[in-house]
C-alpha cells in the first residue's frame, strides 16, 4: 500500500510539473496497485490525450483505454469516476449504463451524479424522479440543479416554489446560472404580483 500511495503522489507531482510521461508511468503503477484515485487521474490524463486523437465528427463507439481506467476507479467507489463513466456511456447512447453509474455516484453523495441522473431521467420521461435527484443535488449546492427545479416549477405554474429555487440558483451560481435564474426570478415575481 505504501508503494502505491508513493507512486500516486509522485504521479500527481509530475502532472503539476507538466511531465505527462512521468505522470502516466507513476499513475499506471499506482492504479495497477489498486488506487482508485490513481486510476481516475490516469483516466483523465488519457482522456485528454484521446480527445486530441479523435478525428472531428468521428463517432466514438468502442471503449477507450481512458474509459477502462475510469471504470476501474468507478468500480472501486470513486464518485467522480462514476460520473465520468456515466457521461461516456451516455455519449455512446448507453442510457442504462449511464443511469447505473450516475445513480451509484448520486447515492454515494455526488451532487454531479444526482444532477446528471436527473437530466437523464427527465429526458427519458421520468420527471418526478428527476425532480427528486435535482432536489438532492441542489440541496448539496449544485446551482444548475436549482435552476432546473426553478424552471420545472415555473412550467407547472408553481410560481412561489419556482422563485424559491431561483433564489437558491442565484446564490449557488456559477455566474451564467445566476444570471438566468435572476431573469427567471424577475419574470416569476411579475407573475406573482400581476
Amino acid at each position: 500500500a505504501g508503494h502505491t500511495e508513493a507512486a500516486l503522489q509522485v504521479g500527481i507531482a509530475r502532472l503539476r510539473e507538466g511531465d505527462r510521461r512521468g505522470a502516466e508511468r507513476h499513475l499506471r503503477c499506482a492504479a495497477g496497485g489498486g488506487s482508485a484515485e490513481a486510476a481516475y487521474r490516469l483516466g483523465a490524463l488519457l482522456d485528454r490525450r484521446d480527445h486530441r486523437d479523435v478525428v472531428l465528427g468521428e463517432a466514438v463507439t468502442g471503449r477507450t483505454e481512458c474509459e477502462e481506467w475510469y471504470e476501474r476507479a468507478a468500480d472501486l467507489g470513486h464518485r467522480r469516476a462514476q460520473v465520468r463513466v456515466g457521461m461516456l456511456a451516455s455519449a455512446r447512447g448507453d442510457v442504462v449504463a449511464a443511469a447505473r453509474w450516475y445513480r451509484e455516484a448520486a447515492e454515494a453523495g455526488s451532487r454531479n451524479g444526482a444532477f446528471n441522473l436527473g437530466l437523464l431521467l427527465a429526458r427519458e420521461g421520468s420527471e418526478p424522479e428527476a425532480l427528486l435527484w435535482w432536489t438532492r443535488a441542489a440541496d448539496a449546492g449544485h446551482g444548475r440543479a436549482a435552476l432546473r427545479l426553478a424552471l420545472l416549477h415555473a412550467r407547472r405554474g408553481e410560481l412561489a416554489e419556482g422563485r424559491k429555487w431561483c433564489d437558491r440558483a442565484v446564490q449557488l451560481g456559477p455566474e451564467e446560472v445566476a444570471e438566468r435564474a435572476g431573469r427567471l426570478r424577475e419574470a416569476l415575481q411579475q407573475e406573482l404580483t400581476a
